[in-house]
């Protein structure tokens, strides 16, 4: 990639280009610092006391660094400079392409709506400016801006597909410490981030990822620890509170905030990552419980079953139902089931209940849903259904020390491994344990399959082995038959 021909500070105070559309250009001196940082332009002596305080007191880069990480607090700002950014990196930025070939600057979110406001943001520096607006090739689209000279600016949900086979001139990651995969509910950042650094790495593009911070893992996290303070050349991470990025932010806002969830108001407001959350199970741990290429394991006689079933209206929330036994001192994972909305409740209790009576299940137990609705239509079709004395925290909690030695044998089951892993510990005031999934996440399989594992953990060690692994028991000789 070539160098600019403007410089993206240049380009920010200049009312016929950016200016146009960011007005006051003070309220965004500490993004201008950021962006300066990044793209290696001189910083005066005010500036470089920002910069070293953003930035760890690293020294700011040489050359414009391959990877910028902003960790910023809430309404700072964050889609509107990734917006911009973008802006840039079409408008500004060449690349010598093939022909017919399409440079793209990508925009990923954790949803295509939030990429939408990024999208919004880039078209409006545009609109907004009679130079940039000549640039355009065509109407933009809901999703992408197409410029001359065969570029274009798309934006799409985080997945790591839309990455592969494509000719990046840069990458925005926004909020990528909230991805979720809509299938797994795991986080894709890893995956995401292994696909983008080829396609960047042939042309030069700028990987630039703008988030609030959450809890402490996932790749924002570890960025920050390996190269937050450090004089990387290829990577650099700042951290900026919601008032340094946006002075008009109220304190008095932000000091509410404080008094109702102090927590969340660090994470929030403060771009610090949280504390009081971290990971409840690790990728090692899961793996190490899964029976690989085995997806469900037929019913036999020699062993019994246990049941546990997370029921749902139909309209938001999926149906779950997980099937499993003792073996020795291991409980192993039979079958799940998801039946996801919108669905028939009806419908899918009379599937659950042909599969439980193949695997001579007569009890399933489950929390209290809908009172009385669930345990009359379980009846209707032959089953008992039992309410559970756990809660879902509690039965995850209880699962925690069978998942850590092993002693449970789960499916291969993607969307299983997915919500097992994205499962949160979060600690209550009280100081208590919280388990559950993220906010726009869910845990309805998981709370499933680890329930059924737990109550198969109460049934009796032992089990007559099956018949393969029984032999025949030598008779102990009579002591008395001599004298009978």
């Amino acid at each position: 990639m070539t160098a600019p021909a403007i410089s993206i500070d240049e380009a920010m105070a200049d009312q016929n280009l950016f200016g146009a559309a960011l007005g006051d250009l003070e309220t965004w001196a500490t993004w201008r610092v950021i962006l300066k940082a990044a793209f290696a332009l001189p910083l005066d002596p005010a500036e470089l006391e920002v910069f070293a305080e953003l930035a760890g007191a690293r020294e700011p880069p040489t050359e414009r660094v391959a990877e910028l990480w902003v960790i910023a607090g809430r309404r700072g700002g964050k889609s509107r400079m990734a917006g911009l950014v973008a802006a840039y990196l079409g408008a500004f930025n060449t690349h010598p392409l093939a022909r017919g070939e399409t440079g793209y600057i990508l925009a990923l979110a954790v949803s295509k709506a939030q990429a939408g406001a990024v999208h919004d943001y880039a078209r409006g520096y545009f609109d907004a400016s009679p130079i940039l607006r000549n640039l355009l090739d065509g109407e933009p689209t809901s999703d992408e801006i197409r410029l001359s000279g065969n570029v274009c600016i798309a934006v799409h949900p985080a997945n790591f597909r839309t990455v592969r086979s494509r000719t990046l001139l840069g990458c925005i990651y926004d909020e990528t410490a909230y991805w979720r995969d809509a299938d797994t509910a795991a986080n894709p950042d890893a995956e995401i981030y292994t696909a983008t650094l080829p396609a960047l790495s042939t042309t030069g593009g700028l990987l630039v990822a703008i988030s609030s911070p959450y809890r402490r893992s996932g790749l924002l996290y570890r960025k920050h620890e390996a190269a937050f303070g450090r004089n990387d050349p290829n990577v650099l991470v700042v951290r900026c509170p919601s008032v340094r990025l946006n002075p008009t932010i109220k304190p008095e806002v932000v000091a509410r905030a404080r008094e109702m969830d102090p927590e969340a108001a660090r994470s929030e407001w403060d771009a610090e990552f949280r504390d009081d959350l971290s990971d409840f199970l690790s990728r090692y741990v899961v793996d190490g419980c899964i029976e690989a290429g085995v997806f469900e394991r037929p019913p036999t006689r020699e062993h019994s079953f246990v049941a546990h079933c997370d029921p749902s209206g139909g309209s938001n929330d999926s149906m779950t139902l997980g099937i499993a036994h003792r073996e020795n001192l291991t409980s192993v994972l039979d079958a799940v089931r998801e039946m996801k909305p919108p669905f028939n409740p009806e419908a899918v209790v009379a599937e659950f209940a042909d599969l439980l009576k193949t695997y001579r299940v007569s009890t399933v137990e489950g929390d209290r849903y809908a009172g009385e609705w669930v345990v009359s239509q379980f009846r209707a079709k032959g089953i008992y259904y039992r309410h559970s004395k756990r809660t879902t925290s509690e039965i995850y909690l209880e699962a925690l020390p069978s998942l850590n030695s092993r002693a449970y044998v789960l499916l291969d089951n993607p969307r299983l491994t997915g919500q097992l892993l994205s499962l949160e510990r979060r600690t209550s005031r009280t100081g208590r344990d919280i388990i559950g999934h993220p906010t726009g996440s869910h845990d309805d399989l998981a709370n499933a399959a680890l329930g059924a594992l737990v109550l198969a953990d109460k049934e009796p060690h032992w089990r007559r082995p099956p018949s393969w692994q029984r032999s025949e028991k030598p008779k102990m000789a009579d002591p008395l038959a001599d004298f009978r």
